[in-house]
């Protein structure tokens, strides 16, 4: 026998077993201190666990022992017991007598009789509490500031290793999801593994909107382990929300107080949630396309708060975000060339067509006259002759829409204010809706001035409400009708239907938005087509007017809708 192992052959046998201990890693040290501690300190049962459940509100037995003989329990629940305190405050929690009493709800305390209870919290390198060890016992404690002096004195190490065996398990569950290529499956495993790494109850990633900045799309949201797809899919209004500040900010931080803060805000309330960190995701070009957080039903806790995996996973779902929206544009470009060719070539032959028509109406007009002339006032082919003239003056209203659509009516411009305009064309709106929907005015003041028919645009307004009214079928629903000044940028004039040689800058924009059926994308690319129409009844050239008004103001043209969701109209009118 060697030196070194008469010494430790002849050391009480705690101390041989602690210096075992520095041998050992991973599982089987977190077991074996806990079997170290339960002799140690003489007590009935030692436990060492991490947080774990959808809920984060079990612990998950990471090591276990105790003078009752059977088998380790799996995971146990957090309410009503002692633990729940620890993880609440992140403080040592010590009780020297009357455990059971203190906590009734405590199944484990009162099978066991148990009258003492030490714990405290354990946290990774990176600061974060994510599970405890404790100690308790039948009898009470004769020394509790030993006690606790040696569960501190051991809790680093035990964090340390824990939190090395959480860190490989959380590498391996992102390798898995990272490397999918599906968009959903990477939106969803992200928000659910953001849960399990950091020990939150939710997570969530918004999409912002590709026509209005001022709002988002939920893609994704994970809350006490379920996904929650009615939310999904679902537009989240930024105004009034932290999502406002991030167009400033790259990270919002609500570490506690959420609902005070936000009061109005109902699916906090709903879901519980009283803290909130967001982070905002950028295209590589630089523009804001989403965020990606997680809230939890405690306060959030600075390790969690200032966790470098936020990176690693906003890098993930950027790069999807980015690459969704990058397809999106080159689809939405090839369809808006698609149709904007097709239009041209209409545009042609309706204007030739209204050209040689009323070349023609103008003949039979003229013969009309000349017949009406010869006439005698009572003979019976005079009433003929009349019918001859009213159904040339109507053909005649029919050439002037297919020139309005060709671009080539003869408008009379002025310098006009839009919402001026817009406000003084309110009588005209709203005869051109049902009753039943509800027209929403949203008017920038003091607007650039354009040069304009103003009858013509007032037509366009009006054909645009009545289009949006039929949209909501008879139902109840909201027409708005905005005006403001925008900068477009070249990648949304290069998606415009109308204007994609316009130059990038500012423009004022009229937009009629209703939340309608939506349209399909099929029709959606002959929505302006002469004579089109999705409905029952029929409306004329009135959208293929408002293309022809556009093209004839040297404007732009743009529509989006999603089906059930409703459609928005945005005419760009460059100002003087």
């Amino acid at each position: 026998m060697s030196a070194v192992d008469r010494l430790i052959d002849g050391m009480p046998e705690l101390q041989r077993g602690l210096l075992m201990l520095s041998n050992l890693q991973g599982p089987e040290y977190l077991q074996k201190c806990a079997e170290w501690l339960q002799q140690a300190l003489g007590v009935h049962t030692v436990s060492i666990g991490e947080l774990d459940g959808p809920d984060v509100d079990r612990i998950r037995i990471l090591g276990f022992a105790s003078r009752t003989a059977g088998e380790r329990p799996a995971s146990y629940g957090l309410q009503g017991t002692p633990c729940l305190e620890v993880i609440s405050r992140g403080q040592p929690h010590c009780l020297v007598n009357d455990a059971s009493a203190a906590y009734p709800q405590d199944k484990g305390f009162r099978d066991k009789s148990i009258v003492s209870y030490a714990g405290l919290p354990l946290r990774d390198g990176f600061g974060r509490l994510f599970g405890l060890v404790c100690a308790f016992d039948d009898k009470p404690q004769s020394a509790p500031e030993d006690t606790l002096a040696l569960l501190e004195w051991l809790t680093p190490r035990l964090g340390r290793e824990a939190g090395v065996l959480r860190t490989q398990r959380n590498i391996l569950n992102s390798v898995r999801w990272m490397a999918t290529s599906s968009s959903e499956q990477v939106f969803t495993h992200a928000v659910a593994h953001l849960c399990e790494v950091l020990q939150v109850t939710t997570a969530f990633l918004i999409e912002n909107s590709d026509e209005d900045p001022s709002s988002g799309v939920v893609r994704a949201l994970l809350h006490r382990g379920n996904r929650l797809v009615d939310y999904e899919g679902t537009r989240v209004e930024y105004s009034g929300r932290p999502f406002a500040q991030l167009s400033s900010e790259d990270r919002v931080c609500i570490p506690e107080g959420l609902p005070e803060r936000y009061p109005g805000w109902g699916m906090v309330h709903r879901l519980g949630v009283q803290s909130l960190i967001v982070y905002g995701m950028r295209h590589p070009n630089g523009q804001p396309i989403g965020s990606l957080g997680v809230g939890h039903t405690r306060t959030l806790e600075p390790g969690v708060i200032e966790s470098p995996v936020f990176s690693l996973y906003i890098a993930r779902v950027a790069a999807e975000l980015a690459r969704l929206r990058d397809e999106r544009e080159r689809l939405e470009m090839e369809r808006v060339l698609s149709v904007k060719h097709k239009m041209e070539s209409l545009g042609l032959m309706a204007g030739h067509i209204a050209h040689d028509f009323n070349n023609l109406l103008m003949a039979i007009l003229g013969n009309a006259n000349l017949a009406s002339e010869v006439l005698d006032a009572a003979s019976p082919a005079r009433r003929f002759i009349d019918n001859i003239e009213s159904a040339s003056l109507a053909a005649g209203e029919i050439v002037g829409q297919l020139l309005d659509y060709a671009g080539r009516k003869p408008s009379k411009p002025m310098l006009v204010e839009v919402s001026e305009l817009v406000s003084s064309a309110s009588a005209l709106v709203e005869l051109s809706h049902y009753p039943s929907a509800r027209v929403v005015y949203e008017l920038q003041p003091d607007l650039p001035r354009v040069e304009t028919d103003p009858s013509q645009l007032q037509q366009v307004i009006v054909n645009l409400v009545l289009n949006a009214a039929e949209a909501l079928g008879g139902k109840p629903g909201r027409i708005r009708i905005r005006t403001d000044l925008v900068t477009l940028q070249a990648r949304q004039i290069g998606r415009l239907i109308q204007g994609r040689d316009l130059h990038p800058g500012r423009y004022v924009c009229i937009s009629v938005t209703d939340d309608g059926v939506g349209i399909e994308e099929a029709a959606l690319n002959r929505i302006f087509d002469p004579f089109f129409t999705s409905k029952k009844e029929g409306r004329g050239l009135g959208l293929s007017a408002v293309r022809g008004y556009v093209e004839s103001s040297g404007g732009g043209l743009a529509i989006s809708s999603r089906v059930g969701a409703g459609t928005s109209v945005r005419l760009y009118l460059q100002p003087v």
